[in-house]
């Protein structure tokens, strides 16, 4: 008549949980994305915003008949959310990069990347 209450399979699915949490904690902090990696995910940013503007531009233009309009609005907003985020990143790399740099620029990176939870 034991006191454990636990099903022997459930405890040992829990143990393989934990051991999966602290490996993929752990990952993130042993790898450092390479340049290039970095470069190519501001470039992607960059794509995917122009893209992403153009799909919804062209499938609200033809749904509400307001043929180019929103083509060209959702484009800029694309095209600015895409620069958006590349400037976003170089502020990033930049901090990274020259950890003695002024004090602003880490707190006007925190702010923008505050703002973008919200």
């Amino acid at each position: 008549m034991g006191t454990d209450n636990k099903d022997p399979e459930q405890s040992s699915f829990e143990a393989r949980l934990s051991r999966a949490r602290q490996k993929a904690q752990g990952w993130d902090r042993d790898v450092e994305p390479s340049p290039l990696g970095r470069a190519l995910t501001m470039g992607v940013h960059m794509v995917v915003g122009v893209v992403v503007g153009l799909i919804l531009g062209v499938n609200l233009d033809e749904w509400l008949g307001t043929s180019p309009f929103l083509l060209i609005l959702f484009l800029l907003l694309g095209f600015g959310a895409g620069l958006r985020n590349v400037i976003r990143d170089a502020m990033r790399l930049q901090r990274e990069a020259n950890p003695e740099m002024g004090a602003e620029a880490p707190k006007k990176a925190d702010e923008a990347d505050k703002a973008d939870k919200d």
